[in-house]
């Protein structure tokens, strides 16, 4: 796997809209928008899904990432994106620990 910065060193101010998946909150009226721990998580997940061939980051990795002690921090954070749309989980695979994906939004 690649080693990559954590988010402090590499997104230290969210750049609102750089990928399709943040911009994605203002083209749909009935999205809910992202808090900007959202906008860099999301901005997190779409350079790691990247950089790691399309492979999604586990709750493991996102803690350490981010600097959270516990999974369920970032268990709550991912399903707070599931319920505004932003991600999604992927059916049947409820006990797997890449159980969720990102949408597709047109760019």
């Amino acid at each position: 796997m690649s080693t990559m910065l954590s988010p402090a060193q590499e997104l230290e101010t969210p750049r609102k809209g750089c990928c399709p998946y943040c911009r994605g909150s203002g083209d749909d009226p009935g999205r809910k928008p992202l808090t900007p721990l959202q906008i860099r998580l999301m901005e997190w997940i779409h350079l790691f899904v990247k950089a790691n061939r399309g492979v999604m980051p586990t709750l493991g990795e996102i803690c350490i990432a981010f600097n959270w002690r516990s999974l369920s921090t970032a268990h709550e954070h991912v399903q707070n994106l599931i319920a505004k749309g932003f991600l999604v989980k992927l059916p049947g695979m409820q006990n797997t620990r890449r159980s969720f994906d990102l949408v597709d939004v047109p760019e």
